[in-house]
């Protein structure tokens, strides 16, 4: 082998060694199982049952995870033959081009940590959802980060009882950016690419985003013991 072709080859190995060194680097950690997604949920399915599981994966900017949120989620989630049985978990996946995708995930974790309440998120959650239109890109498009935290986050934030200044001193806390970044690449693991999404026991699905909750109520019901199907 030539000296010339002997550096290019060189050069090949380095440049595929630094890409695969990136790519590791560029792997989602394995994620704390407390804090991979919100459950809903606090199924007893090791005692009554199978179960099953409900992963749901949304954008509190976009429409469409709010409207499967207040339709088909919470109708479903007040029929306590499904959260006895079985586990609904919601995923925070920002989609990367809704301006406010990311920093409401990160606001919405910020206050259901400092509440320290199991059931905080769907009270926060469905707070963000209620002003989802405070936060959609056409009116934040031109404000600063800073100032959707103030002007934009706060006021739904305060109802909450937690203070502007541990509010912003959460926003700027490293640990709770990485959470909401980890839950992102987690998802795209599992080849979630839009929202709302969802994975029935483990499964990705795509079928599901055309069922309404008569649908939902069908699918559910083959996943229960039969004791349970007259509750």
């Amino acid at each position: 082998m030539t000296s010339f072709a002997a550096e290019k080859v060189l050069r090949w190995a380095i440049l595929l060694s630094a890409a695969c060194t990136s790519f590791v680097e560029a792997q989602a950690p394995i994620p704390d199982i407390r804090n991979s997604g919100y459950q809903l949920s606090k199924s007893l399915s090791c005692s009554q049952g199978p179960g099953f599981r409900v992963e749901i994966f949304g954008d509190f900017q976009r429409p469409d995870t709010k409207a499967f949120w207040n339709n088909i989620l919470h109708p479903l989630l007040a029929e306590q033959r499904y959260t006895l049985v079985g586990t609904f978990v919601f995923h925070a996946f920002p989609l990367p081009y809704h301006r406010s995708g990311f920093t409401s995930a990160q606001a919405i974790r910020v206050v259901t940590k400092h509440l320290a309440d199991p059931t905080a998120f769907v009270k926060v959650a469905g707070a963000f959802f209620s002003e989802q239109q405070r936060f959609q890109t056409d009116v934040t498009a031109n404000l600063s980060d800073s100032s959707i935290f103030s002007d934009v986050f706060w006021p739904i934030v305060s109802k909450f009882g937690m203070s502007r200044s541990d509010f912003l001193k959460g926003m700027a806390d490293e640990s709770i950016n990485s959470d909401v970044r980890v839950a992102w690449k987690m998802g795209c693991s599992r080849g979630i690419s839009g929202t709302p999404a969802w994975a029935l026991n483990g499964v990705t699905s795509d079928e599901v985003g055309q069922w309404n909750i008569t649908q939902w109520k069908s699918w559910l019901d083959t996943q229960l013991p039969s004791k349970f199907l007259q509750v």
